[in-house]
């Protein structure tokens, strides 16, 4: 039976999620449709959110992303929403994630690693931001930064347990 060059990159990108899943302690992941084409992605790593409230920045361990793969993937890149609070200059109060570049070879496990990347500030730009306020506070803090150091595949190197950051 034919299956379109997209469907075979569907499948292949689900094996890679899953694969990635048993390598890390911080990402699990739901998948909808057969082959999926939309996933809701969970981190369990360090990051940061700005409280309502007290419009503190506080440490959090909890984060979701939703990721749509439109019928244009991979040459699109996918449509990504933040599901939980987090505070990062690239992505902004709409929950909308500015990836900064994309290629279609980019598989699913990696855009998963980028964007948990993202949430430790492993991976972000504040000169090309949606969130200024982020951006100015992360300019501002370089020395607190990665906010998690740990690596989220196991079979890389660890760089040891995450900084213990002082929010005021």
């Amino acid at each position: 039976m034919y299956q379109s060059p997209r469907m075979l990159r569907l499948e292949e990108d689900y094996r890679s999620i899953q694969e990635l899943i048993k390598k890390s302690k911080f990402i699990t992941f739901e998948a909808f449709g057969n082959p999926p084409e939309r996933y809701i992605v969970t981190y369990t790593c360090r990051g940061i959110k700005l409280d309502a409230l007290s419009k503190k920045i506080i440490p959090t361990n909890f984060h979701q992303v939703e990721i749509y793969l439109p019928t244009t993937y991979p040459r699109v890149k996918p449509n990504l929403e933040w599901l939980t609070f987090i505070y990062h200059p690239n992505i902004g109060s709409n929950r909308h994630v500015c990836l900064g570049g994309w290629a279609p070879s980019e598989t699913l496990d990696r855009l998963c690693v980028r964007l948990g990347e993202m949430i430790q500030y492993k991976n972000y730009d504040e000169f090309d931001s949606l969130n200024v306020s982020a951006a100015t506070w992360a300019l501002q803090n370089k020395d607190k930064l990665p906010i998690d150091t740990r690596q989220l595949e196991e079979n890389k190197v660890d760089m040891g347990n995450p900084y213990e950051v002082k929010f005021s």
